[in-house]
């Protein structure tokens, strides 16, 4: 799974530009005994026949990560950036920087300025005893480049910004894996599993793994699948945040997550989901989510479908430098697998 997980983040997907984990997918997916394709959306399907097809399944984890887009460059090379998903300059802070250019990557440094300055510099206002919070505006990548030099290698507004390659390189820490991108990475690495596990063994109905696109700008690709694939139940694979408000704590108990800033989970769904872990002796924790939402609620929300579910691994620093326990990918991993294994008839056990 480390090793998975570290394949995954180093490939760049921010929201939009998504070729490079593209490219990885399929060299995992193509060689499977199963359907796989690309959508008009830019999801990632892949179809795992199962025994029969009148209740088919869809599972969802967002191929897409967190990053920046250019907004201008001004005439001394500055570059000048936006949010492309909810994340932060102090969750970045200064450091490498890939740009994703028509031509390839152009390595860049993000800056916030220097400290010995005064109220002449605009930072001033940032780093005095009670400033306001840092923003994007206040940043700029310097890529050592000309304005010139820099539309000559393909990079202009609209190209998007990611942490650079060397920086998402996991590192372990004890039974922890820390990386950028491990939103959504963790989960794409769960659903690349069990696409592995379910190739060779069908289950008892067809499933459908979505590895959706443009989730970080509110659910582009996932509610088009929820729309465009058989069946009506969709469940969503993410990571849950760690904080005490929520009661989710580190480790390796997955997340059933009941209500996000969207909607509300199916409770039998979730039921089955907490009945099935019990069985299988693995722990789970309950949350309920005001600041957080999935593929699968906002589907519910666009596209009039029903039920669906959203499961979950927790995770630390969300949309920064995350951190989850690796037991918290494989138990739910296996949760899952058993979950596949059992529908429908789940439903009536």
């Amino acid at each position: 799974m480390f090793d998975l997980i570290a394949e995954l983040t180093t490939a760049h997907s921010p929201v939009g530009n998504e070729r490079e984990i593209d490219a990885v997918l399929r060299a995992h997916l193509d060689p499977l005994p199963c359907e796989v394709w690309q959508d008009t959306a830019n999801n990632l399907i892949v179809k795992v026949a199962g025994a029969a097809s009148d209740c088919p399944l869809i599972l969802d984890a967002h191929k897409d990560e967190l990053g920046l887009i250019i907004k201008r460059i001004e005439d001394d090379g500055k570059i000048r950036v936006a949010t492309l998903g909810g994340t932060y300059p102090w969750k970045y802070g200064e450091g490498p920087m890939d740009i994703l250019g028509d031509a390839g990557v152009v390595p860049a440094i993000l800056c916030f300025g220097a400290m010995h300055v005064t109220e002449e510099s605009p930072i001033q206002a940032v780093r005095s005893e009670g400033g306001r919070q840092l923003k994007w505006s206040d940043c700029y990548l310097d890529a050592k480049l000309s304005k010139d030099e820099l539309l000559a290698r393909g990079v202009h507004p609209g190209s998007k910004v990611v942490v650079s390659r060397e920086r998402k390189q996991p590192v372990r820490i004890g039974d922890y894996i820390g990386t950028y991108a491990l939103d959504d990475k963790g989960a794409v690495a769960i659903l690349v599993s069990l696409a592995a596990l379910l190739a060779n063994d069908p289950p008892p109905q067809d499933v459908y793994l979505v590895f959706s696109s443009t989730e970080e700008n509110a659910g582009g690709g996932g509610p088009f699948a929820a729309r465009t694939l058989p069946g009506d139940t969709y469940i969503a694979l993410e990571i849950a945040p760690v904080a005490e408000e929520y009661g989710v704590v580190a480790g390796g108990a997955s997340v059933l997550v009941y209500k996000d800033a969207y909607n509300v989970y199916d409770e039998g769904l979730l039921r089955r989901f907490a009945d099935l872990a019990k069985e299988l002796d693995l722990d789970v924790q309950h949350a309920a989510f005001d600041s957080y939402g999935t593929n699968a609620s906002i589907a519910r929300k666009v596209a009039a479908i029903r039920p669906i579910a959203a499961v979950a691994f927790p995770c630390q620093n969300t949309h920064g430098f995350e951190m989850a326990h690796l037991d918290s990918l494989t138990n739910l991993t296996t949760l899952l697998l058993a979950f596949v294994n059992r529908w429908p008839g789940i439903l009536h056990d």
